[in-house]
């Protein structure tokens, strides 16, 4: 609020630098978030469909394994 009370201010060259670079890498974190959520959807079906090949998928292995494969989908995209 203070700045918007001093009026217009005049950017530096680096600030705009410095703008750019933080935006880049803002794109950089969201591509990244957005191409793991498929894949971690991906891998949850293919576990559910081997599972229930393989005749273990008939209950709680299932939800475990979704649970599981889910939380390592949001740590990820923590670090992303």
């Amino acid at each position: 609020m203070k700045k918007a009370l001093k009026g217009p201010q005049v950017v530096t060259a680096q600030e705009l630098k410095d703008q750019a670079l933080e935006s880049l890498i803002n794109i950089k974190a969201y591509l990244i978030f957005y191409a793991a959520t498929p894949l971690v959807l991906w891998a949850q079906f293919f576990l559910r469909s081997i599972l229930f090949l393989i005749c273990v998928g008939k209950g709680k292995a299932v939800g475990g394994i979704s649970v599981i494969v889910s939380t390592i989908g949001v740590i990820l995209s923590f670090y992303a």
